[in-house]
């Protein structure tokens, strides 16, 4: 579902076929989504499937850095609307200005990853999004494999799965 509000529904939708087994993996974010999509293997049987892809989901530390649209109080913290928002499995974590120091604020909640996927959303630049990754991997290292992909997404600058 990508969607915490949508897990149960898509468990109630998913009793009514009654021709076909279903088993729905309840993602809450769209990097677990495709965290989950790619452990998928369609020669597998239902049981290795459910198994492997619940332990990607479970892999998956999703970030998200989006903008406040209003002005918040947040954990005692006061936000600006327009600031931009570094988000860690849908809390807001950090608020900066500036994306790039947030960028840089959210690198630091990123637990041990070593592979990262950056997802650019509709409204960042190429350039823009090629200047966010430097930083990302200035801060977290050459260890860390770290690949750029258009998302096309909207509202969110960046959406980042970190396994």
């Amino acid at each position: 579902p990508n969607n915490k509000n949508i897990c149960m529904v898509a468990a109630q939708a998913a009793l009514l076929e009654k021709k076909k087994q279903v088993v729905v993996i309840p993602t809450h974010s769209i990097q677990e989504g495709v965290s989950v999509m790619m452990a998928f293997d369609p020669d597998a049987e239902l049981a290795a499937n459910e198994a492997a892809m619940n332990g990607a989901r479970e892999s998956v530390v999703s970030l998200s850095v989006t903008y406040a649209v209003r002005d918040s109080i947040v954990n005692g913290e006061t936000v600006k609307g327009g600031e931009i928002l570094g988000l860690v499995r849908g809390k807001i974590c950090c608020h900066d200005t500036s994306r790039d120091e947030c960028i840089r604020m959210l690198c630091k909640k990123i637990p041990e990853a070593s592979y990262l996927t950056v997802f650019r959303g509709a409204d960042v630049s190429e350039e823009e999004a090629e200047a966010t990754m430097a930083i990302i991997r200035d801060e977290l290292g050459a260890s860390v494999e770290a690949i750029l992909v258009d998302g096309g997404q909207p509202l969110y600058d960046f959406l980042i799965s970190a396994e």
